[in-house]
């Protein structure tokens, strides 16, 4: 069979007397000219069952396939010899990158998802030049809290996946980040780790304080005072958690339920129930202040 050959695709052969040699337990071929013509002949049969295969958009074998797209676009050029030797029209560099474009889809909000194609357009339009990675399985609250940010502001954001094509050989697993990188580079885009992000660019997502209720501001300075922390607030989307700890700085989600209920009742509330509240919020211990 071709290097690297879809472990799904098979099917019977009939060879003619004598046209195909096999060794002794006439289960091996021998390697020849004929076989190396044969396997080329077989070959051409993998890019027209692709193309069918996502044409048809049964999202089972559309997965499939863009695992084995996947591995092929990080493998096609160092091992192109292979890949020359036993194909007769491989796919190109190029080939594979429009079609992952094409059919890669990803969630850039909850809910909502588009190809990869239209995100990265959608990027240049917009004038985005970086696309941001959690090369990671799981995410702290502080890049939860980043994550829901960038998106909220039209920013692409890639978490961590891995393809696992089945080959004659066993798995071959394609990190998505792989596959990124690749692309990245010839869409002349950046990647950078969402971990990456300084406290200043943190910052810069944070609303003015000046422009709350003078009894919250008053109930914050108390507690960043008698605790030794900064609180910020940042708008990020309503299902993100309530707050998000880095270092010895707060960022309060302001869009968050609980926060916004807060923010409702605060002319009803005594400035020693929003003291409760808001260190409810923020997960910290109460503490006895003198506010006036």
């Amino acid at each position: 069979m071709p290097y690297k050959f879809p472990f799904f695709i098979g099917g019977e052969v009939n060879f003619y007397p004598r046209s195909i040699d096999f060794d002794l337990s006439r289960t091996n071929i021998i390697e020849s000219q004929k076989s190396r013509d044969f396997r080329k002949d077989i070959s051409i049969s993998l890019k027209h069952l692709f193309r069918q295969a996502l044409d048809d958009n049964n999202k089972t074998m559309v997965d499939m396939v863009k695992g084995y797209l996947a591995f092929y676009l990080v493998n096609v050029e160092t091992n192109a010899a292979n890949f020359q030797d036993s194909y007769q029209d491989f796919y190109t560099k190029k080939e594979l990158i429009s079609l992952l474009m094409e059919h890669l889809d990803f969630e850039i909000l909850p809910g909502y998802h588009r190809k990869l194609g239209v995100i990265l357009q959608n990027l240049k339009n917009n004038g985005i030049n970086k696309i941001y990675i959690i090369p990671r399985q799981t995410m702290s609250d502080i890049e939860s809290i980043i994550v829901s940010y960038l998106r909220a502001r039209g920013n692409f954001v890639v978490t961590q996946q891995q393809f696992s094509p089945l080959f004659r050989d066993g798995q071959q697993p394609v990190q998505i980040l792989q596959v990124m990188h690749i692309i990245a580079q010839t869409s002349g885009l950046q990647l950078k780790d969402v971990a990456s992000v300084t406290e200043m660019e943190l910052n810069s997502m944070c609303l003015n304080k000046n422009s709350l209720d003078q009894k919250l501001i008053a109930v914050i300075s108390a507690i960043q005072i008698e605790h030794n922390v900064v609180v910020e607030f940042a708008e990020l989307n309503s299902t993100s958690k309530s707050y998000a700890q880095l270092r010895n700085t707060y960022y309060v989600n302001y869009k968050n339920e609980t926060f916004q209920s807060l923010l409702e009742n605060l002319d009803k509330m005594s400035v020693a129930t929003i003291q409760i509240y808001l260190a409810g919020i923020l997960g910290i211990k109460l503490k006895t202040f003198d506010i006036t």
